[in-house]
């Protein structure tokens, strides 16, 4: 198959993936759409030519799946109509994902022309779970979803900057920001759920 043809359609499903983990409301099945997230940044960076960094975010990628499963079974799942910090409704979040995935593509062009050496494909899905990530955390409360949120943004990011920059060293500095992030928003999760849990009783 044509690289560039794989790596459009590489795009469109890490795209796709980002806007399904912001309209679906089970944090569960949350977690399997940021591990997909995971191995599809590995993948546009195996296209990439970087097999090391690839190989690291699918690492990171279990580790974080299996930090988020411990603290979903720290957290009891909370009734709908008693939740104050649901984020606004499925159809909403998913219209709005798609006006930032339209406006993400438009944008990508500019960042092929102002970062050479960088492909169509990964400004693409760079630019788009950059954007989804930003709009994921203005549209939730939850320290569960904004840990969903930063992660999406920091891959973003890293499928731009690991292709200008293939240091393992940084790759490394990387992986800790994303641990840190999880076990922070984990930490930050499972103390707010006490006062949560009282306010709804009270």
């Amino acid at each position: 198959m044509d690289l560039i043809l794989l790596l459009t359609l590489l795009a469109v499903l890490t795209s796709i993936i980002g806007a399904a983990l912001i309209a679906v409301e089970d944090r569960r099945l949350g977690v399997g759409l940021l591990v997909a997230e995971y191995a599809s940044v590995g993948g546009l960076l195996t296209l990439a030519g970087q097999p090391g960094a690839a190989l690291s975010r699918i690492g990171v990628g279990a580790c974080a799946a299996a930090i988020l499963v411990i603290t979903l079974r720290r957290i009891p799942p909370k009734p709908r109509q008693a939740d104050p910090q649901a984020p606004p409704g499925r159809w909403f979040r998913l219209a709005a994902s798609i006006l930032v995935i339209a406006a993400a593509w438009g944008l990508s062009g500019s960042a092929v022309s102002l970062l050479p050496g960088i492909s169509r494909g990964h400004a693409v899905a760079g630019v788009t779970l950059l954007a989804l990530g930003l709009l994921h955390l203005g549209l939730s409360e939850d320290p569960i979803r904004w840990i969903f949120a930063l992660l999406t943004a920091q891959l973003g990011f890293e499928v731009i900057y690991a292709v200008l920059e293939p240091s393992l060293a940084v790759q490394a500095i990387l992986a800790g920001v994303h641990l840190g992030i999880l076990l922070v928003g984990s930490d930050i999760a499972v103390r707010q759920w006490p006062a949560v849990a009282k306010g709804t009783e009270s």
